[in-house]
């Protein structure tokens, strides 16, 4: 005799979103690319090492600060 059980169809659990979580500021956008030569690119990173920071952050703290050393208001967060 063959018997077959029927199990009742249960409610699936929802999964945790995925990504990062939405900022208040809103989303990040593409905001500057720059363009220069190999040798540019590995001496940006050498100095970047340098100051145990990456390029990205390299260049915005060096913003931030050229922007202060002429007297103009600190960056938003970024």
């Amino acid at each position: 005799m063959d018997a077959v059980l029927e199990v009742p169809s249960m409610a699936k659990k929802k999964s945790a979103p995925k990504g990062r979580p939405k900022s208040a500021e809103g989303p990040r956008t593409h905001v500057l690319g720059i363009r220069g030569r190999e040798a540019w690119k590995e001496w940006l990173s050498l100095f970047a090492d340098h100051c145990r920071s990456d390029m990205v952050d390299l260049i915005d703290d060096s913003l931030e600060a050229y922007a202060k050393a002429k007297g103009f208001e600190a960056p938003p967060k970024r």
